[in-house]
Formats: C-alpha cells, sequence, structure tokens
C-alpha cells in the first residue's frame, strides 16, 4: 500500500511539473528535474520540512532558512556572547544531518551564510509561507545567519505548498525578541 500512495505522490508531482512547464516553458532546469529525479521518499520528506520552515525578507524570491541572529561584537563587548540567538530548527523536524542532506543533494547551498549588518531602525518585512508581519531592528549592526536555497532547491520549493507554521513564527520572534521588535500580529497574505 505504502508503494502505491508513493507512486500516486510522485505522479501528482510530475504532473504539476509538467502543467507548470506547458504554461511557461523553461520553468525547470535540466538539473532541477535530475536532482528531483534522485530523490527518495526520505530526502522529499525533508525537503518538505525545510521549505515549510523558509523565511523570506522584503521582496526577496528564494527563501532563507534562518539558523540565528546576533550582534556584530565591538570592543567593549567582544568577550561577551550575549546578543547572539541561535534557532533550533531540530524542535520543529530539521536537524543538522538533515541539513547536510539536502547540501549534498543541491537543494541548499553548504555553507552557513551571513547577511550584511543592518542598522537599528531597519524595517524588515519577514514572510514565512502565507503569513508575513513587520520586525523593526533594535540595535545596529544586527547579522542574520541562514541557509539559502540554491537555484535548484529555489525550482523545486516552487512545487511545495506546506501549510502554515504560528508554533515556529512564535518561537522565532520570540528568540530574536532581544534584536528585533515590532509587529508580531502573524498576517495572512491574500
Amino acid at each position: 500500500m505504502q508503494r502505491t500512495v508513493t507512486r500516486l505522490a510522485c505522479t501528482k508531482l510530475w504532473s504539476k511539473i509538467l502543467s507548470v512547464e506547458l504554461v511557461q516553458q523553461g520553468s525547470f532546469s535540466y538539473r532541477s528535474l535530475k536532482t528531483l529525479s534522485e530523490l527518495g521518499t526520505k530526502e522529499a520528506k525533508i525537503f518538505y520540512k525545510a521549505v515549510r520552515l523558509m523565511c523570506r525578507f522584503n521582496e526577496e524570491h528564494s527563501g532563507r532558512l534562518l539558523t540565528g541572529l546576533y550582534k556584530k561584537p565591538t570592543l567593549i563587548n567582544i568577550f561577551s556572547s550575549s546578543g547572539k540567538v541561535s534557532l533550533n530548527l531540530n524542535q520543529f523536524g530539521l536537524s543538522y544531518t538533515h541539513l547536510i542532506s539536502l547540501a549534498e543533494l543541491g537543494l541548499i547551498h553548504q555553507q552557513e551564510i551571513e547577511s550584511a549588518p543592518y542598522n537599528s531602525k531597519d524595517t524588515l518585512k519577514l514572510s514565512q509561507n502565507k503569513q508575513s508581519f513587520d520586525v523593526v531592528v533594535k540595535q545596529k549592526d544586527v547579522v542574520f545567519t541562514y541557509y539559502k536555497l540554491t537555484p535548484s532547491g529555489y525550482e523545486l520549493s516552487r512545487l511545495v505548498n506546506p501549510p502554515n507554521d504560528s508554533d515556529f513564527i512564535n518561537y522565532l520572534l520570540r528568540d530574536f525578541g532581544d534584536l528585533l521588535s515590532g509587529n508580531y500580529d502573524v498576517t495572512t497574505k491574500a
């Protein structure tokens, strides 16, 4: 029975790709299709979890899998560990070994990336799936750490329509509360 369910899910996925390609040719690269053909059920579930936790800043298209936030050290607080917040994605079903698997498959970049430093009072529109909210940076030189989707990962992420995860958003906003403030009323996009 599981084999039938897996085949049905794969058939739906490939039919979705075909329908997108019929409307707009070249939507999926050969590399993305090859990666998708090599994905097993386990890897597909891991990728789904990653896409479910992806966030976007302002109007960017590709997503960021946020892993932390910190204030750049100054001479005064260079040896202090305060101001650094790491997110525990494992409690949402995405462990570090899962991130390594996604990187090996070419769906996310292998290195964790740091954003450019944000200044005090910079406003960011943070979106997660169909929810968005505005945050204001409280201090200067605040840096986000994250994993970014590769071009293939981005193309394939468009096939996934995950539900909103209010637990993750609440966790994110609570842990980032020392360095960010703002409108935490989570809104749903139309």
